[in-house]
């Protein structure tokens, strides 16, 4: 009988521990409005425009409501132990965007803010109603701005022809001269390469004799690309690096100097693990003097 008492009272104790820890968020949206945190559905709003979850885990919290013929909320909590969130989802009403394209997926924005992305002609995007200046983007095309109205619950359509950017590459080195001989001092080198759009990449190292010593091939992504090289193998002297982006009707290509130099040998690997020898030394020394006190 004295058991039973006591585990009843430790289960009472274990939920007010539990209760005292939990988070009341309230979302406050239009009714019937779909609710997620970090993409995990948590309910609908209720006909009075109020939704509340009990959370037990703290921290970040993505949330996004969901209707339709609304523009989608999105923001970002912080929660701590025992308190109550109140999230006022402003939702804008909403028309719908269809989009016929010559080359999908197609991103859109509006006044520089990211509303969707269309994978096909049967995404439609909900975009806040009135008349707004839409911009379309697809990666290696040039992006095409629309002056569009949209009407809420009504469905506006657009047929866009995106025009594919002209293929450009650049390559810039650093450092330009650098020594692979294991002192953690400039040991390797980085070539950073600009595609205007996803090419394929051929990035190769020519010696003094016009021969290929090293060579790199993958996938290019538009913007900055970036491939470390250690020259590991190789004599010092001067090397041309020559990068070359290909597409099914492009060809483009850059090349620049770099230097192998070992000739000086700086300690910098020495001199860093002696200085870290020291620190936890120090740290070693200062542990074992405030335990024997």
């Amino acid at each position: 009988m004295i058991k039973a008492k006591f585990l009843a009272i430790f289960a009472i104790l274990c939920v007010g521990v539990i209760a005292l820890g939990q988070v009341l968020v309230v979302v406050q949206a239009e009714p019937f409005s779909m609710v997620y945190l970090n993409d995990i559905y948590y309910g609908m709003v209720g006909i009075d425009g109020k939704l509340e979850i009990t959370l037990t885990s703290y921290g970040q919290y993505r949330v996004r409501v969901v209707k339709d013929w609304f523009v989608a909320y999105e923001s970002v909590v912080y929660t701590s132990p025992n308190t109550r969130i109140v999230i006022a989802a402003q939702m804008k009403r909403a028309g719908a965007l269809r989009i016929f394209s010559n080359v999908y997926p197609v991103e859109v924005y509006i006044e520089g803010k990211f509303i969707g992305r269309a994978n096909s002609v049967k995404d439609l995007l909900y975009v806040p109603e009135g008349t707004q200046y839409v911009t379309f983007k697809s990666d290696g095309y040039i992006p095409e701005t629309r002056m569009l109205t949209f009407n809420y619950t009504k469905e506006t359509a657009v047929n866009i022809n995106l025009i594919p950017e002209a293929l450009m590459v650049d390559l810039k080195i650093e450092p330009e001269a650098f020594s692979p001989n294991g002192d953690w001092y400039k040991d390797t080198t980085t070539f950073y390469i600009y595609l205007s759009k996803p090419a394929q990449l051929v990035v190769e190292a020519i010696d003094q004799n016009k021969n290929v010593v090293w060579s790199w091939r993958g996938k290019g992504k538009s913007g900055t690309n970036t491939i470390i090289w250690t020259g590991v193998g190789l004599p010092d002297g001067t090397y041309e690096i020559r990068v070359t982006a290909l597409t099914d009707s492009e060809a483009y290509y850059v090349s620049r100097p770099v230097t192998i130099d070992r000739s000086v040998y700086t300690y910098t690997k020495e001199i860093t693990l002696t200085v870290l020898g020291i620190g936890l030394f120090g740290v070693l020394l200062f542990f074992l003097l405030s335990t024997s006190q």
